[in-house]
């Protein structure tokens, strides 16, 4: 796997940001300016999208990652380069260090997640997502997480479904293995706690955390840390919405391999 160079157990604490944008809060304007914020090979990769909405929903995650790694590291947007690994996983390639990010988006909103000195991963979904079933996650489902599904209703068994799908992405997209992993062997927690990873080859340390967000009421993030249970971590959660809303920064070339 390429990207930053980390080491999976530390003893000082792991700093973790969560930023998030809420796309629909963004005029029409709003995002043709956030879009001029990304490189030439970020926006090229956006104009492959076909239908407008998750077009947006891409270009405000790059933005956000550009502004939250800049705000953490003292930079302004552009000069930050970001490389893609193997398995199509970003990662910051300038300036290099301990510092890990990922992004994704969904509903409404996009999310960019940062943690210095261990692999992150993320995920965000509405809570009431129509389309996840037991059928669709067949085959991804550890024991005992179906019964966990099936004994809920309504919407409490939609919340539960989501909260299995988001909870098995961030650990699949901090890995950096995705869809690939067995995740029929990853016993995810329907709340906050550990992930038990010895069915990964590799996968250091042997256990990781979750960690379940509420940025709305309408969405659940889960955040994945390669980071030991016991490990002490702040997690700060960012409401990035106002730097985009109403703002006309000035194009400017963002670097990018």
């Amino acid at each position: 796997m390429s990207g930053p160079r980390v080491k999976p157990e530390i003893s000082r604490i792991v700093a973790v940001e969560v930023w998030f944008c809420s796309v629909d809060d963004l005029d029409s304007v709003d995002h043709d300016h956030l879009w001029t914020l990304l490189s030439p090979d970020e926006q090229a990769r956006n104009r492959r999208f076909l239908v407008e909405y998750p077009r947006r929903l891409h270009a405000a995650a790059y933005a956000l990652a550009r502004h939250a790694i800049g705000s953490r590291l003292g930079l302004p947007p552009a000069a930050l380069r970001f490389d893609r690994s193997l398995g199509g996983r970003p990662f910051l390639a300038h300036p290099t260090g301990a510092l890990d990010f990922n992004l994704a988006h969904g509903g409404g909103l996009s999310v960019c997640a940062l943690a210095d000195g261990c692999r992150v991963g993320v995920d965000v979904e509405p809570a009431d997502r129509p389309e996840l079933s037991l059928e669709l996650l067949d085959g991804l489902l550890a024991p005992g997480e179906r019964d966990r599904v099936t004994a809920r209703q309504g919407e409490a068994r939609q919340e539960a479904l989501v909260a299995l799908w988001t909870g098995k992405e961030a650990i699949a997209k901090a890995h950096g293995g995705g869809l690939s992993l067995p995740l029929d062997r990853l016993a995810v927690p329907e709340g906050d706690g550990p992930v038990t990873m010895t069915a990964i080859p590799g996968a250091l340390p042997p256990v990781w955390r979750l960690h379940r967000l509420r940025p709305d009421l309408r969405h659940r993030v889960a955040l994945a840390l390669a980071l030991a249970p016991d490990a002490p971590a702040s997690i700060r959660v960012h409401d990035a919405t106002h730097v985009f809303r109403g703002r006309r920064p000035p194009a400017a070339s963002a670097g990018s391999a």
